[in-house]
C-alpha cells in the first residue's frame, strides 16, 4: 500500500514539458507531457514516513516502475488524441 500512496501523494511533484501541433488552415492542438516524478523526492517521502531502508528501496522501486507505465500509457493516449484531432 504504501508505494501507491506514494505514488498518488508525489504525483503533483512532477513536472511537464508543452508541445504544440499545427496543420494547415490553423488546426493547433497543444498538449502537455508529464515527466517522471524525481527520485530525490521519493526519497524524501520514505524519510518523512520513517520507512526501513529495505521498505523504502521496494518503496521506490515499485513507485518508479509504476511512474514509467504511466508515463508510457500517458504518451500512448497523447499520441491517439493528436492522431484523431488531426484526421
Amino acid at each position: 500500500m504504501m508505494p501507491w500512496r506514494c505514488w498518488h501523494e508525489l504525483s503533483g511533484s512532477r513536472g511537464s514539458s508543452t508541445e504544440g501541433f499545427g496543420a494547415g488552415m490553423g488546426k493547433i492542438r497543444i498538449v502537455a507531457q508529464p515527466s517522471a516524478i524525481p527520485v530525490n523526492e521519493i526519497d524524501a517521502w520514505c524519510r518523512n514516513h520513517a520507512l526501513h531502508a529495505s521498505h523504502a528501496a521496494f518503496t521506490r522501486h515499485l513507485v518508479l516502475a509504476m511512474d514509467r507505465r504511466f508515463l508510457a500509457i500517458r504518451a500512448q493516449q497523447i499520441k491517439s488524441g493528436v492522431d484523431a484531432f488531426f484526421a
